[in-house]
């Protein structure tokens, strides 16, 4: 990892460390990754060291985004943050679990969450299609497997 830190003033900001970080030298401009702190007095590899930290935390809370939906909820109360974060942090328990699970099934490869979400899907959906199936074979009619459903 190459890091080049540099003290500036940044807009809306203020007095900043900026790092520029690349994995090589030869690795294209594209994925130059541009880090700001306000933490100006420190050294770059602390700054790496809380940036390691916090970038941890911005994927956890991505990932709850865009996989557990969290951001679609809003609680107002203690009881309620804690519940919601209780049932969040279940949820990803099973997911890394069934991530796990795929990744056993699939050495080498790099499996998400977000491939245990769709695994998991596709797994239900297809169990639906065979319910499906199972029924129209034994002679169940459209209007009878509606009102199960409805039921």
């Amino acid at each position: 990892m190459y890091v080049h830190a540099m003290r500036t003033w940044v807009r809306k900001l203020g007095p900043a460390l900026v790092l520029i970080t690349r994995e090589s030298l030869s690795q294209p401009l594209a994925q130059v990754r541009y880090w700001g702190s306000t933490l100006v007095d420190t050294d770059a590899q602390t700054v790496i060291n809380i940036l390691a930290v916090r970038w941890d935390i911005e994927t956890l809370f991505e990932d709850y985004k865009d996989l557990l939906g969290s951001d679609h909820y809003q609680v107002m109360s203690a009881t309620a943050i804690v519940r919601f974060w209780t049932l969040v942090s279940c949820l990803a328990y099973f997911l890394d679990q069934q991530r796990a699970s795929l990744q056993a099934e699939r050495p080498g490869e790099h499996v998400t969450w977000g491939d245990a979400r769709r695994a998991i899907q596709a797994e239900h959906q297809r169990n639906l299609l065979v319910w499906l199936e199972d029924q129209f074979r034994s002679g169940v009619t459209a209007g009878q497997l509606c009102a199960c459903l409805a039921a």
